[in-house]
């Protein structure tokens, strides 16, 4: 089982969740620092194209790597011209 740390928007954007997962195994971390955030996210490689997204402090949730990029997405800092 291996862990790497991420930041999002400097080294890893939401759409990276899809390399990382065809690149590890089940039960590999991803550790994703959140932007203009104090909280960071795991994510816990599962079989048949699923997550766990478990937020620092919060409950865990199986879901879709679909839906992890989506989720990760809405993380994303954007900058208001």
């Amino acid at each position: 089982m291996a862990t790497v740390q991420y930041q999002l928007d400097d080294d890893f954007k939401p759409y990276d969740v899809t390399a990382w997962f065809r690149s590890t195994e089940p039960g590999d971390i991803a550790v994703i620092t959140l932007p203009n955030r104090s909280c960071k996210v795991q994510l816990i490689r599962g079989y048949r194209d699923t997550v766990c997204w478990w937020p620092e402090g919060g409950r865990s949730l199986t879901i879709p790597v679909e839906n992890a990029i989506s989720r990760l997405a809405m993380f994303q800092s954007r900058t208001i011209s």
